[in-house]
């Protein structure tokens, strides 16, 4: 190599000086190389140049102009440029040695890295995005120039503009075309939709001075991304790393407990080979936690070796109100190259939210975009969702992951527990949370975490799981986003508060057996596979206001361990069309993920009888019927219905009905176990109050039971003095008044008559 061009300094970083790098290096050396030659030739014609040349223009200088080809510069004229191994050097011969042994520097390179497993990443870059020996030029002369800056000068001079450090496509051109004919049609590799172009691999820049540029005009340079890259960088691209995160696939099939029938599908399309699973969009969908996500991971991993992927890409995309359509592409162009620069399949998070969006943008983007990876695209969503059009020849395989049944639950919360990450009491009944909560395998993990957290709340010091910190983490796993839809009630009541009939108490009971047993009667035994709806349970309490509806959903819920969440009608009702269904679509939902009992109070109000259609309002009025009625039917929690005027429910609801409940006025022995009940432990009551005598005189609902002895209990606090009798007769007097009930005086004592 001449003196005045030096070759390129290969980097001594030890993490740098890889197979890769000393490839990249060779090459670039390569590069150098062609320079020279360019460089040695403009030299030769400056000296054939007159003294005048640039003051004025000599008729042999006119005449040797045009004695040169079209659109060469006279520094590229008779330059054999040692590009590939097919060029002849026989016209630079002191160039040949060199060229030459760096020819064979790269085959042996190349041959290391066969025999040690190695991807050269430059030769990846070229295999993954379909790059021609001109485009790699391009990008490695564009990039020399970002690595050492001695070749911003030897571009200025190239192009004979000191200021122009950069080379436009101009001079790439010059650099490997020996022809106008050639330039021209090597002109189409920096269109929009050429690689080096559309995968924003180049960019074509204007200078300050020369705004809106021709083409020819134009510089080049290389996204920052890709020079991280062929330098041996494995961090994200910084422009989506919000969006994206790069996770191992280290999961094996057999570990996720996924149904028999899945997992014998998976098993078929590993069995098929590479060519057919990378040809293959995945639609994975379901509740949170039951293992979309593993098993992408899984069925990317039982296919590693012959595939070589590493690794897989998460995309973390938001819904897209706030993002304009060229920014969407942009986010999707940027999302494919990493992809490919990973050599990663893509996972994408929430998808059905995309498919939501009014402007089908989106999808086509996706369709045209996406699409195109030769790997495996893995979609996820928590609803069904098929494509519209064909998927540019790939096959569609949409897969329904459910919450796993009761067996597999149970395994799950025994490996989730006794992996050696928690400290469990040994008397610790997995199994009772297993039958009362309808988890996922990732909201067990969670749990398992909450639970974690309140052993260490409860005992820093031993942090050992006990029964009561499962129990509450269970509840707290139902409690993420249903307070934003209802009201939770914490049940306050257990069965020695609630005064019912025998034949109440008993069907009470039954309820509680249902839900505890549901899983053996429905999957261990079969009735499953039986029934296509009506899983659930739906239960209605009527009567009266203040007879024990609300109290007995508390008690079912205390005893399951289970939240209660009061509906709100008012909230759910809207007068927009399709904004009721919309709201009761989400509770169930969220109701449907988190196991808990929902609780519609004055539920006659929603669950009304349909009525003859004579107005737009009629319709809609029962399309909302009708939909509350289906969506009770798919429902498989729990759904408590109270009303105080059963006559007004629609009979399609009353057949969807498991236990209905008639909830009637206390008699005398009833009232007379409540006024037994209703004191607390620290109240100081006078000798003189008679239960019984209470229960006799005042025929009123438990409620009203509750409302006298607690303003008793204000009254007696006013005066500093114990409840007495009295103080009830005065209470009692004020809640007959609420109520608007006649006050008879033989209800009173003499004494109290004021």
């Amino acid at each position: 190599m001449p003196d005045n061009i030096t070759s390129f300094n290969q980097k001594t970083d030890e993490k740098v000086c890889s197979l890769s790098f000393q490839h990249l290096t060779a090459e670039m050396r390569r590069i150098d190389l062609l320079l020279s030659l360019f460089i040695n030739q403009s030299l030769r014609y400056e000296q054939e140049r007159d003294e005048y040349d640039g003051i004025c223009i000599t008729k042999e200088e006119i005449a040797h102009l045009l004695s040169q080809p079209v659109g060469i510069p006279l520094w590229a004229v008779n330059v054999d440029p040692p590009f590939n191994e097919n060029s002849d050097l026989d016209n630079n011969e002191p160039f040949k040695d060199e060229y030459n042994q760096l020819l064979n520097e790269i085959s042996e390179i190349k041959r290391k890295s066969l025999e040690q497993g190695i991807t050269l990443r430059l030769e990846s870059l070229t295999n993954q995005f379909q790059l021609t020996d001109f485009d790699t030029g391009a990008l490695l002369i564009c990039m020399i120039s970002t690595l050492d800056r001695k070749y911003e000068k030897i571009f200025g001079y190239l192009q004979n503009d000191i200021t122009r450090k950069r080379p436009n496509i101009d001079l790439v051109l010059n650099l490997f075309c020996r022809s106008w004919e050639s330039k021209l049609n090597e002109m189409s590799h920096f269109r929009p939709n050429a690689p080096l172009i559309f995968n924003n691999i180049l960019e074509l820049q204007d200078y300050p001075d020369d705004q809106n540029a021709l083409l020819l005009n134009k510089y080049l340079k290389v996204d920052s991304r890709i020079i991280e890259y062929l330098l041996g960088n494995y961090e994200i691209d910084e422009r989506i790393k919000s969006y994206i995160e790069h996770i191992d696939t280290q999961t094996q099939l057999e570990e996720l407990l996924l149904p028999q029938n899945i997992e014998t599908g998976l098993t078929r399309i590993i069995k098929a080979g590479s060519e057919t699973f990378c040809n293959t969009v995945f639609y994975l969908h379901g509740p949170y936690g039951v293992g979309k996500l593993s098993t992408a991971r899984a069925l990317c991993a039982e296919l590693n070796n012959k595939t070589g992927f590493n690794g897989l890409l998460i995309i973390n995309l938001p819904k897209f109100n706030d993002i304009d359509h060229q920014t969407f592409t942009d986010i999707v162009r940027f999302i494919i190259r990493e992809a490919k620069l990973q050599n990663a399949p893509l996972y994408w998070r929430n998808f059905d939210l995309l498919s939501e969006e009014e402007d089908s943008f989106y999808i086509k983007t996706v369709n045209k975009e996406l699409l195109q990876l030769k790997s495996p695209l893995f979609l996820s969503g928590s609803k069904p969702w098929e494509p519209d059009n064909a998927l540019h020849n790939k096959s569609f395989i949409r897969i329904e992951l459910n919450v796993p049944g009761r067996q597999n639950r149970l395994k799950l919360w025994e490996k989730e527990l006794g992996n050696g990450k928690f400290q469990v009491e040994s008397d610790l009944d997995v199994k009772e949370v297993s039958n009362k909560f309808n988890f996922s395998g990732g909201q067990i993990i969670d749990t398992a975490f909450y639970a974690g957290n309140f052993a260490g709340w409860r005992d820093p010091k031993n942090k050992r799981i006990c029964n009561n910190d499962l129990i509450q983490a269970c509840k707290q796993q139902s409690n993420l986003r249903l307070p934003t839809l209802a009201q939770r009630i914490e049940p306050h009541y257990s069965w020695e508060d609630i005064v019912l009939p025998k034949n109440n108490m008993e069907m009470l009971k039954e309820i509680c057996n249902h839900v505890n047993h549901r899983d053996q009667v429905f999957n261990d035994w079969g009735f499953g596979a039986k029934l296509s709806l009506g899983k659930g349970l739906n239960i209605l309490f009527s009567g009266p206001p203040g007879t024990g509806k609300t109290m007995a959903a508390e008690v079912i819920a205390g005893e399951l361990g289970l939240n209660i969440y009061k509906i709100d009608i008012a909230s759910m009702v809207s007068k927009y069309i399709g904004e009721t269904e919309k709201n009761l679509a989400c509770l169930f939902s969220e109701a449907e993920n988190t196991d808990v009992m929902l609780f519609f109070d004055e539920a006659d109000a929603l669950f009304g009888k349909r009525t003859e259609v004579r107005s737009s309002h009629d319709r809609h009025a029962n399309v909302e019927t009708g939909f509350l009625l289906q969506k009770m039917e798919e429902h498989r929690g729990i759904v408590v219905l109270a009303t105080n005027l059963r006559k007004n429910m629609d009979d399609a609801f009353l057949r969807r009905i498991n236990f209905t409940m008639e909830f009637a006025m206390p008699d005398e022995e009833h009232r007379l176990s409540i006024w037994q009940g209703i004191w607390p432990d620290k109240i100081p009551l006078c000798s003189d109050i008679d239960p019984q005598l209470l229960a006799n005189r005042f025929e009123i609902s438990g409620a009203n039971i509750r409302n006298i002895a607690v303003m008793a209990a204000f009254l007696s606090a006013e005066e500093g003095t114990k409840v007495e009798l009295k103080h009830l007769m005065k209470a009692a007097r004020r809640e007959y008044q609420k109520i608007g009930e006649m006050i008879m005086d033989d209800k009173f004592l003499e004494h109290d008559r004021k």
